[in-house]
């Protein structure tokens, strides 16, 4: 029988192997300084990834998880970098969500689920936050979705973008206090498709965590549903 050390080597070991094919047919830019990658990088040169202020491991952001609002939903707090206005870490989400690079969210969501996601983490489905579609018409795309996508390339773990629905076109969450993010975020979604969900364990994902009020009234709607909510996980985690 095949070793969990064995198969996360075999992951790690066909990523790479595939990233390093795809630079050497079709070299790019980093997508955060826009110096020429070398043999062997992917989507982020070495130096900026070495800036990025990422967590050392799940247990480091799992750390965090009694900060959220609905922390006692939650078994699993994972995110992949520590989030600081005007930091490097601001503008890799401002590169994701505006300028039209949802590549880079699937690239961060896969290096996350192979990082900090062990075998067997007690979910079975991802679900991303969803955008409501006039934000998405605008934009294009839902980040989230890629995030989630990325992750379950890596993991396994099926994930659906169509499950919930956001049913209000709430105002940003920029500049509310905690509780009116909370109060913003009152009744904006419901859940499309409740028999993918029921009694299932779920993993639901943003690009960004603050109070984690949205990711509390959409697990609350799952939760209602039937689903049993295990943990949250985003690109980036506030840390003020």
């Amino acid at each position: 029988m095949l070793t969990s050390k064995y198969i996360l080597f075999n992951q790690y070991f066909k990523t790479f192997m595939i990233k390093d094919l795809f630079s050497l047919m079709y070299p790019h830019t980093c997508a955060l300084c826009n110096a020429g990658l070398a043999r062997g990088e992917y989507m982020i040169c070495t130096r900026c990834d070495f800036r990025l202020p990422k967590f050392r491991n799940c247990d480091e952001s799992n750390s965090f998880l009694p900060l959220l609002s609905g922390a006692h939903l939650y078994s699993f707090l994972y995110a992949f970098i520590k989030y600081y206005k005007k930091g490097i870490g601001q503008k890799l989400l401002q590169k994701i969500k505006y300028d039209n690079k949802p590549d880079l969210a699937f690239f961060i969501g896969n290096r996350l689920g192979l990082e900090f996601i062990p075998p067997n983490p007690g979910f079975e489905m991802i679900l991303p936050v969803p955008l409501h579609k006039k934000k998405l018409k605008k934009r294009g795309y839902n980040q989230a979705d890629f995030f989630a996508k990325g992750i379950s390339d890596s993991t396994g773990i099926k994930w659906s973008p169509d499950v919930i629905c956001r049913i209000k076109n709430n105002p940003s969450q920029t500049n509310k206090s905690r509780m009116e993010r909370i109060k913003n975020v009152e009744g904006i979604f419901n859940v499309e498709k409740i028999d993918l969900i029921i009694s299932k364990k779920i993993l639901v994902v943003d690009d960004v965590i603050t109070t984690g009020a949205t990711l509390l009234a959409c697990s609350e709607v799952l939760e209602e549903a039937g689903a049993h909510v295990v943990g949250v996980a985003s690109i980036a985690l506030a840390k003020g």
